[in-house]
């Protein structure tokens, strides 16, 4: 037993945070393996976030030897059924449901006492059972399952928020949202098949930061953005807070550029949504650079306290960023500090080189630095969507 834990352990490097907290809960465990055990799920539910196994034949192989010890799957099953719904994500909880008799896999007569008989499922069932053993084995479920999120169209809805202001301050220079922060984000959830709506203060025109257009003319995806009809006419007729049911949407993002600064950040009504949204829907919560301003007036309750920063790790523009751009002239045209100002809301600021990209994912937000986090921001949501869709709907989807 020694052994295969020394190869999980070498095979495997999972996230301290979360290991730190597992072993806690687990210590008094007599098993040996059943920290390699948790340790295993823990990785599977953090592989979209970096964590690569070795080879896919290495994973299936690890836990089919694990399965051979003392770490029974009934043992799985007794405290999988004490802990919180989806604790471990990627439908853990829904192969526990379905495997009946808690031998390690799935048989289609246990799918139809779940499930019922179709035609639909049953090909699913033979879609999924990759060993022509008749059964669907753990490791055949997780592994089907991570490849069907990522191939299939994300049924879900992102309200992108954009600024309505186009004055910087009193000095007579124009701002708005900064393009590749809204470009940019906008193609990685297009491309993920997610419906993108534009949403901002009061609805209408949302003007673009010229800088922006300069600076990033030459970019490709800025250049197929700001050339789409469809896309302008979406900008120049954003809606208003109050067309947008708030059931209807699993994430807020906050676009970037100096002109949120001014309205965004001390807006109830979008603040009010994304509540809404992080709460009752299990949303995400997104920004980049500026856009953190957004999560200013966001409480988790209607009342002004608990804001949504307490305790939560953030990033946004920084002040030495910000210094950089307008030196010292900077906080006679800046009406406040944000880095300074998350940090005050009870955010812990999490600061990454300037300029370079720095994204921070914890507890459902998450923030990006600056113009060159866009991207990553972008993709780190839609990873963490796709594996609460896993997690909520997993089991109508593949069966």
């Amino acid at each position: 037993m020694d052994q295969i834990a020394d190869e999980l352990r070498q095979a495997y490097k999972a996230n301290k945070e979360i290991l730190d907290h597992f072993k806690e809960d687990y210590a008094k465990k007599e098993n040996p393996l059943f920290q390699d055990f948790v340790e295993e799920l823990l990785f599977v539910k953090r592989n979209v976030a970096g964590v690569i196994p070795a080879d896919q034949e290495q994973f299936n192989r690890l836990l089919d030897r694990l399965f051979q010890y003392p770490v029974t799957y009934s043992e799985y099953c007794s405290v999988l059924s004490h802990l919180p719904v989806n604790k471990f994500g990627w439908g853990l909880d829904s192969f526990a449901k379905l495997d009946l008799d808690s031998n390690g896999s799935i048989s289609p007569k246990e799918v139809e006492a779940a499930v019922g008989q179709s035609k639909r499922k049953k090909e699913k069932f033979e879609a999924l059972e990759k060993n022509n053993d008749g059964k669907i084995s753990l490791a055949e479920f997780l592994h089907c399952w991570e490849h069907e999120v990522k191939a299939k169209t994300l049924p879900y809805k992102v309200m992108m928020v954009v600024t309505n202001n186009a004055d910087l301050g009193t000095t007579g220079r124009k701002t708005g949202y900064y393009l590749p922060e809204v470009a940019h984000p906008y193609h990685v959830f297009t491309e993920a098949g997610l419906d993108v709506v534009f949403v901002s203060p009061r609805g209408g025109y949302a003007p673009m930061d010229p800088s922006s257009y300069e600076a990033y003319m030459d970019d490709l995806i800025c250049a197929n953005f700001i050339e789409d009809p469809e896309i302008l006419h979406k900008l120049d007729n954003t809606l208003n807070p109050a067309n947008i049911d708030p059931s209807s949407i699993s994430v807020v993002f906050y676009a970037g550029g100096h002109g949120p600064m001014w309205d965004v950040a001390f807006n109830r009504e979008i603040a009010t949504i994304a509540r809404q949204v992080y709460k009752h829907n299990a949303g995400i919560i997104g920004a980049v650079c500026h856009g953190t301003c957004g999560l200013l007036p966001i409480t988790l309750k209607a009342a002004t306290k608990p804001t949504l920063l307490e305790n939560r790790k953030v990033t946004s523009f920084t002040n030495d960023e910000e210094e950089m751009v307008f030196n010292e002239d900077t906080w006679n045209i800046m009406n406040f500090k944000l880095e300074t100002k998350l940090t005050e809301a009870g955010a812990e600021f999490v600061k990454g080189e300037p300029f370079a990209c720095n994204v921070v994912n914890h507890k459902g937000i998450v923030t990006g630095q600056n113009p060159q986090s866009s991207t990553k921001c972008a993709q780190v949501i839609v990873e963490e969507l796709a594996a609460k869709i896993a997690n909520k709907d997993a089991f109508n989807k593949l069966l």
